[in-house]
């Protein structure tokens, strides 16, 4: 290495100071000038920017006189016209140009989106400037250098134009060479710097491998210059140390470190030299490039970690002491900064991202305080910098590495430790969960039903989160919020895929150890889902699982045997704890209702039975729930009370389940209501007072803001009056209840057998609905046929409003849910309703101040039942939900029917009929092959008779060998008098085949024809024989054939006609055999009957089981076309893209279908 006499050194670097020491600047115009201006106006106070669209508009327009000097000034910035604002900066004194100048050129580098720049426009710029540039001037004008190089042909053409030079950038001039390569350091172009200046040569990197060199000793010494004339050079020296050291890689650079700091000697130097690098490290804070700032946080992170090991030695320990801490401040300002910046990038495209630029996670990671550096630091801040990389290295992708940081702050912060350790749970969650998101699938253009490989992915999380869960020390494992940890259990499961005891106690462990919180928590998880996201059809098609209805239902009834048994198994070994009695009373009443509700349950499944079975525990555990609540209450405080438990209780016993379905059906008894009561009633220590007053406070809550459905409103508020009694919060529910039960006065469903309540088990009979009312209600509600259309309309306000409240199908719904336990639903025929009421006496039973009122009654429908066995005694209470406002909006109000008393028996006696009249069409078309048929429909008021029980068929003449029923009784229409009330018209009909032969012996040239005889002359005959495939009218006794046509029949030799006779007698037995092996039924009931809601779910589903059944006979084209209904309901209701169906659509093509399979299904396979 030379040696540098020290000297000569000094000298040489005083006298290059002197030359670039940007303090002595040559002035522009004369200081003194009067002429020169000093204020500014508004210059300083707008924001100068140059976008794309700014500087074509710019260049479009022309300027205008009334233009004032700020508009005018800025207008030139967009246009490009250095010129013009170089003359105006020339009309300024020295000062106060620059300070214009400053900030034009700031405004243009930290302009958002970035200005518009080309490389001549800078320089054009630069040499606007009326006077050499100053420190903040350099920084700028190199910043904007920077940003338009592009390439490499512009740097050449740059540094051509800086070698010619301009008129403040390079050229012969030593000054402006010099602040050319401040310039061009700047924008970091350091070669070419080093051809403007000597003091460019001196920071440049070293040219040997070990970063030795004479540079590096000489302004290190440069720096021993204590003489305050000297300060310029020192300030120059130190620029040129830390650029050294910000260019070398980080192992030289730790090298020139530790060799600075060893030499005790040069202590005032190093302290100077490491403060240089925190304070540049603090001002690279707003430096728009992450690079350079990442390169100063490196440095400073190499310098503090050389100077923690060795502060305990010096002697200015306190000033070490403090450059430490100040640098970790450092550290955490970055660190702030990155966190904020990290989410909107992340979120951001790749052209936005520059926006949210940040010094990298794993960078910050490298250069946190740690080790010595990090016990050097006061408690307070070792704490803050602990907490920000816990912060930041949840951030990253390994967030398993934060775990042990967590457990060190456990002991210094436990609230901050508690803080982490959730937000660490928060994250593990969501990174894996294993469902592909929507960003995924729209990005490879994935269709929803794509295969993923979410269950193995799920079975590793879970695994996973148990592994992580036991490594957990039990400080920090306490810290974890309950709930977070169920959503993190949840978050490992495909949206799509139940939860498991199995997948609880994988992850937990045993069931008997979990906190009441956590297995609250994950009950209360599973009974959301299961009454919702589990059985969503369009959950189950986005996560790929291609489940079928049927796999739906069975998942979800597989969901509720693990919920249950979960439950179960915690409340054994915890039977005080009420609040898991509650969760579990609810689960099983959500199941009742859910297996009440399943249109797609399979035939094995006993439904009713499971209804039943379900509510039974359902009760059971409410009732335990609220027992173990009692014998806490003496422990409580009034501010501890509950009252969760007893309402869930109270919406067990309403039907009212968690997916808000709710089953009116359900029957509510006094007596069920009476035990709830008590329950509240027996609360210790006078505590009955106070949860009666709060059960009424929620229920007028629930009422005030509308929570309640308007169908569950009446029964909701009256069964809650029952349980608490006259309470003050709940008088106005009192007072509505009143009102409504003084509407119910005036209002009956009736119901009534048409006929004797006596009815044969092998005989549809029928039952007349109708609604009996006062004549004010039916005018002040306009009338009740509304309730036979599902299409209505409203005028409000002159315009007529059409609703769909699909009155007649809910009604139909209601019928069938009531009744298909009990009867075959044959048919239910609605009337015409248009029809006018009717004036009726008062109905038996109505209180005294409705009887004196005009009663009316209206028709709704005609009902055409057959029993399922003789065990059957009654038809039920049948309910009729009529709409009606109250102030606080829509309530629904069911009108019900007494129960109607029935005797089944195979003696029962007809059911009378009148206008009786039997149509007798004999067709003899296939007379010549030893065929004749005979078509019977008997049409009657009432139920229409047997044909055997109105024609004498013991002096008909021919044999009959079978009589089948051809869609057997039907209600043709509904007819409604004043007189007589409702009136059905039936009708039936029967094919006979008849044995011809005793016609055909003997019978000569003309074959004679006798019709069968009425038994009674009130029967109406009509005779009709076919001509070609036209019915025509016929007397009593017709020719079927005659002339040559009979000879060739009946001349046919003798035993001829034995063997015929035999044949037929042969066949007649075949038949009777066939008929009394039970292969067919003279009465069916139809296969398929309408959901109860019509949603695209149990659409789908009907149409599936319409599809697969082996008893419906439908055309090959007819199973094309259902099956194209089938996928445009799926693709409209369940796909990514997919809008609501309307439900009147979905209804039309449930019913279209439901009447093609019933008319269509195969008699013969058909049960009794």
């Amino acid at each position: 290495m030379p040696q540098f006499h020290y000297t000569t050194l000094r000298r040489s670097l005083l006298t290059l100071a002197m030359c670039c020491n940007m303090a002595v600047l040559a002035p522009a115009q004369d200081p003194q000038d009067p002429s020169l201006r000093k204020d500014v106006g508004q210059l300083l106070t707008d924001k100068f920017t140059r976008t794309a669209e700014e500087a074509f508009a710019a260049a479009a327009t022309l300027e205008r006189e009334d233009w004032d000097e700020a508009t005018r000034l800025r207008h030139w910035v967009r246009a490009g016209n250095w010129t013009a604002i170089a003359k105006l900066l020339e009309t300024f004194e020295a000062e106060t140009a620059r300070r214009i100048h400053g900030k034009i050129c700031a405004d243009l580098v930290f302009s958002r989106p970035p200005a518009v720049l080309l490389p001549a426009d800078v320089l054009a710029l630069t040499d606007a400037s009326p006077v050499e540039l100053d420190g903040k001037q350099i920084v700028h004008v190199g910043s904007l250098i920077k940003a338009v190089m592009n390439n490499a042909e512009s740097r050449a053409e740059l540094l051509k134009q800086l070698r010619q030079g301009t008129r403040r950038l390079g050229g012969a001039d030593e000054r402006q060479r010099e602040i050319t390569a401040q310039v061009l350091r700047q924008a970091q172009l350091l070669e070419a710097a080093k051809e403007f200046s000597p003091l460019a040569e001196l920071t440049m990197k070293p040219t040997d491998a070990s970063g030795a060199g004479a540079n590096w000793e000489q302004l290190l010494a440069a720096l021993d210059v204590d003489q305050p004339a000297d300060a310029p050079l020192q300030a120059e020296a130190m620029e040129a140390v830390f650029a050294r050291l910000l260019e070398l890689t980080p192992d030289l650079a730790k090298q020139r470190l530790q060799a600075l700091l060893k030499e005790e000697s040069d202590e005032t130097i190093a302290l100077r030299v490491i403060a240089a690098i925190g304070t540049s490290t603090a001002k690279s804070s707003v430096e728009p490039d992450m690079s350079l700032r990442t390169r100063h946080l490196e440095l400073q992170a190499a310098a503090m970690r050389q100077v923690s090991q060795l502060v305990d030695a010096r002697r200015q320990r306190a000033a070490w002491q403090t450059l430490l801490h100040l640098a970790a401040n450092n550290w955490l300002q970055a660190s702030r900064h990155s966190r904020e910046m990290y989410p909107n990038w992340l979120r951001t495209s790749e052209a936005g991202r520059p926006r949210y630029a940040h010094v990298s996670h794993e960078s910050l990671i490298k250069m946190a305080p740690r080790d010595a550096w990090l016990r050097q630091l006061p408690p307070q801040t070792a704490a803050f910098v602990n907490i920000s990389l816990i912060e930041v290295l949840l951030q990253t992708e390994d967030i398993r590495r934060a775990l042990p940081l967590i457990g060190e702050l456990q002991s210094i912060d436990e609230e901050a430790a508690g803080r982490l350790a959730n937000q660490f749970l928060d994250n593990w969650a969501r990174m894996h969960a294993p469902n592909l998101s929507p960003e995924v699938l729209k990005q490879y253009k994935l269709d929803p039903q794509a295969i993923v490989l979410t269950r193995a992915e799920q079975e590793a999380s879970l695994a996973e989160l148990g592994e992580l869960l036991q490594t957990l020390s039990p400080a920090t494992r306490g810290q974890l919020d309950e709930s977070r940890l169920a959503e993190a259990f949840d978050h490992c499961h495909s949206r799509a895929e139940i939860h498991t005891r199995e997948h609880i106690e994988l992850v937990f462990g045993d069931l008997r150890q979990l906190s009441p919180t956590l297995a609250q928590r994950l009950l209360d998880t599973m009974r959301g889902k299961l009454a919702g996201q589990w059985r969503d059809v369009s959950v189950q098609r986005d996560a790929a699982t291609r489940r079928t209805s049927a796999d739906i239902f069975e998942l979800v009834q597989q969901g509720y045997r693990e919920a249950t048994s979960t439950a179960d198994a915690w409340s054994e070994s915890h039977p005080d704890d009420w609040q898991i009695h509650a969760i579990t009373g609810l689960l099983y009443s959500d199941w009742a209702e859910f297996r009440y509700f399943q249109s797609v349950a399979d035939g094995q499944s006993d439904r009713f039975g499971d209804y039943l079975d379900h509510g039974r525990r359902a009760m059971q555990h409410f009732q335990q729930g609220a027992a173990g609540y009692a014998a806490q209450v003496p422990r409580l405080n009034r501010a501890d009370f509950q009252i969760v438990q007893f309402h869930f209780w109270f919406l067990g016993l309403l039907g009212i389940s968690q997916d808000q379905g709710i089953n009116l059906r359900k029957g509510v008894t006094d007596d069920s209501l009476h035990e709830l009561r008590q329950a509240l009633l027996d609360l210790p220590n006078g505590a009955s007072q106070v949860h009666l007053e709060m059960f009424s406070q929620l229920v007028a809550d629930n009422i005030a803001s509308q929570r309640i459905a308007p169908a569950m409103k009446y029964r909701y508020l009256s069964a809650a009056v029952k349980v608490i009694g006259s309470q003050p919060t709940l008088y106005p529910a009192e007072e509505k209840i009143g009102y409504y039960e003084s509407l119910l006065h005036e209002l009956r469903l009736h119901t009534q057998v048409d006929g004797s309540e006596q009815v044969r088990p092998d005989r549809p009979f029928g039952v007349l609905v109708t609604l009996q009312h006062t004549a004010d209600v039916a005018r002040e509600s306009g009338g009740f046929g509304d309730y036979l259309r599902n299409q209505t309309q409203r005028v409000v306000s002159g315009r007529t409003i059409n609703e769909e409240p699909l009155y007649r199908d809910r009604f139909e719904e209601s019928l069938r849910l009531e009744l298909e336990s009990f009867f075959q639903i044959h048919s239910i025929v609605f009337a015409d309703p248009d029809s006018p009421p009717r004036d009726i006496a008062a109905p038996a039973g109505v209180p005294s101040h409705a009887e004196l009122r005009q009663w009316q009654e209206t028709p709704l429908c005609y009902l055409l039942l057959q029993p399922q066995d003789s065990s059957v005694d009654r038809v039920p209470s049948l309910s009729l939900e009529l709409d009606f406002f109250d102030r606080d909006g829509k309530v629904v109000i069911p009108a019900e029917s007494f129960p109607l008393q029935i005797a089944v028996s195979p003696d029962a006696e007809p059911h009378p009929a009148s206008q009786v009249s039997v149509t007798q069409i004999v067709d003899a078309r296939e007379l010549k092959d030893g065929k004749l048929k005979l078509d019977l429909a008997v049409n009657a008021d009432g139920l229409a008779p047997d044909w055997k029980e109105l024609l004498d068929v013991d002096r008909f003449s021919l044999p009959i060998h079978d009589a089948a029923p051809l869609g057997g009784l039907q209600v043709k229409q509904l007819r409604w008098d004043q007189q007589h009330g409702m009136v059905a018209q039936t009708e039936n009909s029967w094919t006979l085949q008849l044995d011809p032969q005793p016609l055909l012996q003997g019978a000569g040239d003309r074959i004679a024809f006798d019709f069968l005889a009425a038994r009674s002359p009130q029967t109406s005959m009509v005779y009709l024989r076919y001509e070609d495939v036209d019915p025509v009218e016929a007397a009593e006794s017709i020719t079927l054939l005659e002339g040559a046509e009979a000879g060739e029949l009946t001349g046919v030799g003798r035993y001829v006609w034995i063997l015929l006779a035999l044949i037929s007698l042969a066949a007649a037995g075949a038949v009777l055999l066939l008929r009394r092996s039970g292969a067919a039924s003279v009465e069916t009931t139809p296969l398929f009957a309408m959901p109860r809601e019509s949603t695209p779910f149990s659409v789908v589903a009907l149409l599936r089981r319409i599809r697969d059944s082996q008893q419906v006979r439908l055309s090959d084209e007819l199973r094309s076309a259902l099956a194209q209904d089938v996928d445009r309901i799926e693709r409209q209701s369940f796909a990514r893209a997919a809008t609501d169906v309307e439900a009147a659509a979905l209804e039309a093509t449930a019913r279209q279908w439901l009447d093609r399979a019933n008319s269509s299904a195969d008699v013969s396979a058909m049960s009794p």
